[in-house]
């Protein structure tokens, strides 16, 4: 499965989100992640380079580290972040942690994102490997990104190894739920 990548308009944010490949479903960590020091830094020219609110900084800031597989870090920045794309950052790390009761929760708290729909968009007409086609076609069929049923789905994939297909492709929808998330940011 391949889906066409989301662009983000900022080549300093594409390159931090462009390494260090997919992120996993769960905690694990890649061993090309950047430390926190050097996301830091990244994170301080980006902001230099853009005018980014101080919102959207804190929102970046926790959406990178999660990117980069420093969940903890993100988690405390995220609970901090008292808005629906705080809670919505918070329910993904909690979805990788993985905690999927309480990724629910937050979740629950978003209720309907404005970057659902874009998520939705971003996967209508993008194939998929057999066993999550049930997942996309009932996004497709509601038109509307189910978060909860993506949570699910992650969870039904939890077992099977990183190079299987279906964790593959619920990867790369996670890609495309975070890109889609990390533009708004940068609008916001």
């Amino acid at each position: 499965m391949q889906f066409q990548s989301v662009p983000v308009p900022n080549p300093t944010l594409e390159k931090l989100i462009a390494e260090p490949g997919p992120a996993a479903l769960g905690p694990e960590v890649r061993s090309a992640r950047l430390p926190i020091a050097r996301l830091e830094s990244l994170l301080a020219a980006l902001f230099q380079e853009t005018p980014v609110s101080q919102p959207s900084q804190a929102l970046l800031r926790s959406a990178i580290f999660l990117w980069h597989d420093h969940l903890e870090a993100s988690h405390s920045l995220s609970q901090e972040i008292q808005s629906r794309d705080g809670s919505c950052l918070h329910g993904i790390m909690h979805r990788r942690e993985p905690d999927y009761g309480n990724a629910k929760y937050w979740f629950h708290l978003v209720g309907a994102h404005p970057c659902f729909p874009g998520v939705l968009d971003q996967i209508q007409t993008a194939p998929a490997s057999p066993s999550i086609t049930p997942f996309v076609r009932a996004c497709r069929k509601a038109s509307r990104w189910d978060p909860f049923a993506f949570v699910d789905a992650c969870e039904e994939a939890a077992d099977l190894s990183q190079d299987h297909p279906d964790v593959r492709a619920l990867q790369e929808l996670q890609e495309i739920e975070f890109r889609v998330l990390v533009n708004h940011f940068l609008t916001a």
